[in-house]
């Protein structure tokens, strides 16, 4: 089953999980933002959505102890920009 995420919806789950971060909880925020990784590998989001996710996905895997993935997220942002 394919799902279509309108930009609003990534937009409101990548702030979501930011927040989830902030309180600590950076493994739920990483399982967030996955969810809406399918959207993002798509190519149908404006490419400053996707570099806030990308960002925000480095972001919560670092802070959850996942570096190597957070630094492969990383590289993904400095080969598309």
């Amino acid at each position: 089953l394919t799902r279509k995420y309108s930009t609003a919806y990534v937009s409101l789950t990548i702030a979501t999980a930011h927040e989830y971060v902030k309180l600590g909880r950076a493994e739920k925020a990483a399982s967030i933002l996955t969810h809406v990784l399918p959207a993002v590998r798509a190519g149908s989001l404006p490419q400053d959505t996707v570099i806030l996710f990308l960002l925000r996905y480095s972001e919560a895997l670092a802070v959850a102890g996942e570096v190597l993935k957070a630094y492969a997220r990383l590289i993904v942002i400095v080969v598309s920009v």
